[in-house]
């Protein structure tokens, strides 16, 4: 079976992002800003298209003590649901912070999935309505590893405790990506 993202963006044209057989992983790394990706999620069942970074220093300090952001996971029960989550040395696991949204119609039209992610926030969206902030009182590297550079990721995994049972009769799908975007204040 094939999983394909096409990304239509300046990014792919700059050489900015690496894909591969794992998905694609963006050789770009910030702290602060808002992030917006344009996609159109894959229909089949058994599919995990997910949008999300983790912190450069994973090689250093390993997860989830370099923090991930999931900015955009499909959830395999409701095509139309979609769910943000937030990993830390804190909230991992059985402890993770999760936010689900329904998004109509995400696998024939494109919707912007995004964040803003502040010094004292993360805050996720899609099409510019916020449907969760993540923003702990006291930050420690507990809670708030967001400290140091992140790298964005988008991929499609197969099976597992989002993505379900995989159609026997699988044979490809796509999650289409317009455009990858970060701004940042200067």
């Amino acid at each position: 079976f094939s999983i394909f993202i096409f990304i239509n963006s300046s990014f792919a044209q700059q050489k900015l992002i690496d894909c591969n057989i794992k998905g694609c992983n963006s050789k770009f790394s910030f702290t602060y800003g808002k992030v917006v990706v344009r996609a159109k999620l894959p229909r089949a069942q058994g599919t995990w298209p997910a949008i999300w970074t983790l912190g450069s220093n994973l090689e250093t300090v390993g997860w989830p003590g370099c923090g991930e952001i999931d900015i955009m996971e499909q959830l395999f029960e409701d095509f139309d649901m979609i769910q943000c989550a937030v990993h830390t040395p804190a909230t991992f696991g059985d402890q993770t912070i999760v936010k689900q949204v329904a998004v109509s119609d995400v696998t024939q039209n494109f919707h912007e999935y995004g964040l803003e992610w502040t010094p004292e926030k993360l805050e996720f969206f899609v099409d510019d309505q916020v449907y969760f902030t993540y923003s702990p009182e006291i930050k420690t590297l507990e809670n708030w590893p967001y400290f140091n550079d992140q790298y964005i990721l988008l991929n499609i995994a197969m099976g597992g405790n989002l993505g379900g049972e995989i159609d026997p009769n699988f044979s490809q799908d796509t999650m289409e990506v317009d455009f990858v975007r970060v701004y940042q204040k200067r």
